[in-house]
């Protein structure tokens, strides 16, 4: 259930590609900037098998968005021909450079997750102390973050640009997920989506 008045950083877009582009053709990104002007960055990544795109539109600010404003915000995609895509809220828990910034990205690994009850807090200790910081310190992370998603769920979302998939099976990566405190947190994890998406240019 959405928060009457949340902080926003940024909004996930969750859609089809395909759907995207029949609704607002080839030069959807545009349309998308039009429907939501506020907006300064737009990144977008695809999981081809699933036709699932995610598009994070960055805001220049942090917003205080209570539940009117945000149904408005929802409808302008409606109003548009997307009544299927889903828009969330995010608010950004921490944004890491990886050791490997600069380079181009090739993969983006989103991991998104409920807690059980009473571990949330842990959790997001834990994202915040060593996971997040050991995963940007592994060779081949170029970006690590990790975000409140405020409407609709899993609640955490940690999302990585990687110079390549194989990043996920190498030995510094691996012995980051492998820790003591890692292997007491994750049991905890609820409803956990685990997805590696292709960057899209726009």
């Amino acid at each position: 259930m959405s928060e009457p008045t949340v902080s926003v950083d940024a909004l996930l877009l969750r859609a089809s590609l395909q759907a995207l582009r029949q609704a607002w053709g080839e030069d959807w990104a545009s349309s998308l900037r039009a429907a939501y002007p506020e907006v300064v960055t737009l990144r977008c990544a695809h999981q081809a098998t699933q036709d699932l795109l995610y598009v994070y539109l960055e805001l220049p600010r942090q917003l205080r968005l209570d539940e009117s404003a945000w149904q408005a915000w929802r409808a302008r995609l409606k109003e548009r021909g997307l009544p299927s895509a889903e828009l969330h809220r995010l608010e950004k828990q921490l944004d890491l450079p990886g050791v490997s910034q600069g380079q181009e990205p090739h993969a983006h690994y989103v991991v998104e997750t409920d807690a059980d009850e009473g571990w949330m807090q842990e959790i997001e200790r834990w994202y915040a102390v060593e996971h997040l910081p050991g995963l940007a310190s592994v060779p081949g992370c170029i970006r690590a973050q990790r975000w409140t998603n405020h409407d609709g769920g899993p609640r955490s979302l940690a999302c990585y640009d990687l110079v390549s998939e194989s990043t996920l099976g190498s030995v510094p990566w691996l012995a980051v997920r492998g820790t003591p405190w890692s292997d007491r947190t994750r049991p905890h994890f609820r409803n956990t989506r685990r997805t590696m998406f292709q960057p899209v240019s726009v």
